[in-house]
């Protein structure tokens, strides 16, 4: 039962392993020319980075190892997985840079927003505060490179901007209505120290 409660931790460790190698596999796809055996290894690497990711939370869920220290690992290398693989994407050409900085703001906006909701609303229930569109714009960050690597198989890349383009405004929109519930929360916590 004890080996249950790392198994999370674990889990998110084997991704950040995995982000390592899958790095090292999209660099021999480009340099090899789009290699069929490389680009499926990636393809398949992928996947299995992906299920890491909706896995972990959920046995921490069930088996109750929910902790402090998992949520902000989980979200560490969920960074790592998004970000190195599209700037290693963008390097390459395939992911424009000023994707990179939408990333960068999102999880900012995410960390600060998240800590500023709970301190003032005085939630408890979770470590982050998560919002529909943020959670959509996030699984689109994982998926949005293996939309370009499937570029590689012949995947028309329009598809690959369009997922891109849909998920800038989600972030917009999420990042909008998170922090103007930063704002509510603030007004609210004011009007109650000047009754107080």
């Amino acid at each position: 039962m004890a080996m249950l409660k790392w198994l999370p931790n674990i889990l998110t460790s084997l991704r950040i392993v995995l982000t390592v190698v899958w790095i090292y596999l999209i660099r021999l796809v480009e340099v090899n020319e789009a290699h069929k055996t490389l680009i499926n290894a990636a393809v398949i690497l992928f996947i299995i980075i992906c299920l890491t990711d909706l896995i972990d939370g959920k046995v921490a869920r069930k088996t109750k190892a929910s902790s402090r220290f998992g949520s902000y690992f989980d979200v560490t290398a969920d960074l790592i997985f998004i970000s190195s693989s599209n700037i290693v994407l963008s390097l390459y050409g395939l992911v424009p840079r000023w994707f990179i900085l939408v990333i960068i703001f999102k999880f900012s906006e995410f960390l600060i927003t998240s800590k500023l909701i709970k301190k003032y609303d005085d939630l408890k229930s979770s470590f982050f505060v998560f919002d529909h569109l943020g959670r959509v714009a996030a699984v689109n960050f994982f998926l949005i490179p293996g939309a370009f690597m499937l570029g590689y198989e012949g995947l028309d890349l329009r598809y690959g901007y369009i997922l891109l383009y849909i998920t800038l405004m989600l972030v917009i929109i999420s990042a909008f209505s998170r922090i103007w519930r930063c704002h509510k929360v603030w007004n609210k916590m004011r009007t109650r120290e000047k009754f107080v």
